[in-house]
């Protein structure tokens, strides 16, 4: 299905499946208010949109599309009430270009909720989990915010907040990723409060800031130069040293803005 310009449309308890592209399809200024719906075994997306209109989704699942759960784009404003989003990315891609081994730079699929553009989601109450590569992608001015929310078990990071925009966690868990938990580059201001990053494979923060002058990170165009806070954060390390601190921060200065951290076993005296 494609909702185009002007037009919208009310769905309640319905399913948008096994198409050979998206589920459902928004551009212009469209507009989709759904609940209780499936949006499943898509080729691509469960949901793909470039638009200005509005989206509301409550008491969805987005789950086992072939590319991203949820691609947005545009300067769509987005809210996600109780929306699961499950074991997307795997399959064939039918658009654009996959992420090179060994990189933890995202492209545009793969991944649970992916967000560019002037885009911004509210999500609340909402797991993200499974996704092939990335939980949630936060690209150029986009604005994302999750309340009560879980990013878990990615192929490779919860949350990469990258380029620009603002990220706003609030009492969220991060936990179970094959990689990082939290990745901030780029321009992004980034705020989390409240939150638990835990039992990831590699660090649960992961931020590299402009004054790192002389490494290889301060020469990437992916390296932290925008504003960070956070409070009442508890951010643990993987269980064994080996595979990553708690936080990855230069300087380490930003690791303590953050919150305290939660030592593995192996850290202790």
């Amino acid at each position: 299905m494609t909702i185009r310009d002007a037009s919208g449309v009310l769905a309640i308890d319905c399913a948008f499946a096994d198409s050979d592209r998206n589920g459902i399809t928004i551009i212009g200024d469209g507009q989709l208010e759904a609940r209780d719906c499936t949006f499943e075994g898509n080729a691509a997306a469960g949901v793909a949109a470039v638009t200005e209109g509005a989206i509301i989704l409550r008491d969805c699942v987005i789950a086992d599309n072939g590319e991203n759960g949820f691609s947005l784009g545009g300067r769509s404003r987005v809210a996600l009430s109780n929306v699961r989003i499950e074991e997307n990315g795997g399959g064939p891609v039918t658009g654009g270009p996959s992420v090179a081994p060994g990189t933890a730079v995202p492209t545009d699929v793969g991944t649970g909720l992916w967000v560019e553009g002037e885009t911004e989601v509210e999500m609340s109450g909402c797991d993200v989990t499974g996704s092939e590569r990335f939980g949630i992608v936060v690209s150029e001015r986009a604005a994302v915010r999750l309340e009560d929310c879980t990013v878990s078990e990615s192929g490779r990071g919860g949350i990469f907040a990258i380029t620009g925009g603002k990220t706003t966690l609030l009492t969220t868990t991060i936990t179970g990723n094959d990689e990082f938990g939290v990745f901030v580059a780029g321009g992004t201001h980034f705020e989390m409060s409240g939150c638990e990053v835990s039992a990831n494979r590699g660090a649960g923060i992961v931020v590299y800031d402009v004054k790192c002058y002389g490494t290889e990170v301060a020469a990437s165009p992916y390296r932290h130069t925008g504003p960070i806070s956070g409070t009442n954060n508890v951010i643990q390390a993987p269980d064994s040293s080996e595979d990553g601190a708690a936080m990855d921060c230069c300087p380490s200065s930003l690791c303590q803005i953050l919150g305290r951290k939660t030592e593995t076993e192996d850290d202790a005296p």
